[in-house]
């Protein structure tokens, strides 16, 4: 027979003895305290609060010194709670004396009074008398709160000096135990974080369970989680990797002017010196033929003073000439530079100038990209967790957007040590190149890459990602 069910018998019978002592107004008297307290206990949702109140309203009924609620956990007592008090140190000696005068009755399974006023069963009563030493109290209450046949905490009641428990006061304390233990246990349940409540469940089902299937699955598990300790799997690195040409050469603006017109767009192929697009040459030109009539002038009114014998004129006019056939060269080099022609054989992968034409471009604007064709870099983007998995010479598997079913052999050839942000993360850029010529390849195109590390061990590698992370957090939290 469980502790809930002798408390319970134990209740009626003391209940029949004293009927005599007491009439029904008094029992009826007990029935409302139980039910104010109860309705105390339940009206806060917090497990803190609702405890702290039901020990405050025991404290206030019974007329106590002192009401303690402890749970009992991992075979010790954890002194949780006080009457009228919500801050308290666990370790003086006062509250650690409580703790072990409840851990007391818990051990022995039963209730315990002291001094014993009652032909109770023997009980050791040591830690009770080192309580009523320190607070020169003259009775002690210790009821064990049980919950499914198992103790889950106790109660300990202390009345002041001169004062001691009277057998309705007792019979109170009995009822209130046998029905508080479920809901403290039921409140302390549901403070538990998620993490608690699936470790206990788990702990008490396989320690009290008889579901053979279960318990096999778990061996099984268990099992096979040694064997995969020691199989030695392909450990892989996996990144977004985009195609680059292995040169880019951009084509720029070489000065201030108006696109005139665009003929080639991003894919198309050109050979060296296609021209590519044109700048507008109509302020060129009409700066150019000012120049010449600048100088047509200038060799008239040469000849004239050279004829009237004005030497120094004729020097001014000299060196006037020469300075605009300066500037007329000059800008017959700019005239031969409107057109932007292809440096090499290549692919155009980028500008697309079409709708662009007649608006106005910068001196150093990028117009133009082109990149030799055949000639191709691969760039990753490794997550900074795992750079140092990465080294130069490491092959890998590249598999295009564009081409899900084709395996593209590479090779590392370049790690930066730049990191960029990306999405919260960072990464280090990564270059590769192709083992091997692939044809249908293009600049710009995106996949997938899987950089072939090592052998390691299959569980290793499956919890490498959670380890790092348990190691940052305990490295961060503990001393």
């Amino acid at each position: 027979m469980n502790l809930r069910v002798t408390l319970l018998n134990d209740l009626i019978k003391d209940r029949q003895a004293s009927v005599n002592q007491y009439n029904n107004r008094e029992s009826n008297l007990n029935l409302l305290v139980m039910f104010k307290v109860l309705l105390a206990c339940l009206e806060n949702s917090k497990f803190a609060k609702s405890a702290s109140a039901l020990l405050s309203n025991l404290a206030f009924y019974l007329n106590c010194e002192r009401v303690s609620l402890g749970l009992y956990q991992k075979n010790t007592v954890d002194l949780f709670a006080l009457s009228n008090v919500s801050v308290f140190d666990k370790h003086s000696e006062l509250n650690q004396t409580i703790a072990n005068a409840m851990e007391e009755a818990i051990e022995q399974q039963s209730v315990i009074e002291y001094p014993e006023t009652e032909n109770l069963p023997f009980s050791i009563t040591l830690f009770h008398q080192k309580l009523s030493n320190i607070t020169h109290a003259s009775s002690i209450f210790t009821i064990p709160l049980v919950f499914e046949e198992k103790i889950i905490g106790a109660l300990c009641f202390e009345k002041r000096a001169g004062q001691f428990f009277s057998r309705r006061e007792k019979d109170l304390c009995k009822g209130i135990a046998i029905f508080i233990g479920p809901i403290i246990e039921h409140k302390r349940r549901e403070s538990c974080s998620l993490l608690q409540k699936i470790v206990e469940h788990t702990y008490s089902y396989f320690k009290f369970g008889n579901n053979l299937s279960i318990k096999c699955a778990a061996g099984l598990a268990t099992m096979l989680i040694i064997l995969l300790s020691f199989i030695k799997g392909d450990y892989s690195v996996s990144a977004e990797s985009t195609i680059e040409g292995k040169i880019e050469r951009s084509i720029v603006a070489p000065f201030d002017g108006y696109l005139e017109s665009s003929f080639v767009v991003p894919g198309d192929l050109v050979k060296a010196g296609t021209i590519l697009g044109k700048l507008s040459d109509e302020d060129f030109r009409l700066e150019h033929l000012s120049l010449q009539n600048m100088v047509k002038k200038a060799k008239t009114e040469y000849r004239q003073a050279l004829g009237k014998h004005q030497r120094n004129k004729t020097r001014v006019i000299k060196a006037q000439i020469v300075q605009a056939r300066a500037k007329e060269h000059l800008l017959q080099r700019k005239l031969d530079k409107l057109s932007l022609i292809s440096p090499f054989d290549g692919i155009v992968i980028e500008g697309d100038l079409r709708n662009a034409i007649g608006s106005p471009v910068e001196k150093g604007k990028i117009l133009y990209k082109l990149s030799p064709v055949n000639e191709y870099r691969i760039i990753l983007n490794i997550n900074e967790e795992y750079i140092n998995d990465i080294s130069s010479g490491l092959n890998g598997k590249l598999r295009l957007n564009g081409a899900p079913n084709k395996n593209y052999q590479i090779e590392i050839v370049k790690i930066t040590p730049v990191s960029f942000a990306k999405d919260k993360l960072s990464y280090f850029r990564v270059e590769a190149i192709f083992k091997e010529k692939y044809e249908s390849i293009l600049p710009g195109m995106t996949g997938q890459t899987k950089i072939e590390v090592g052998k390691k061990n299959i569980i290793w590698i499956w919890t490498r990602q959670f380890s790092l992370w348990l190691k940052s957090k305990l490295w961060m939290y503990l001393p």
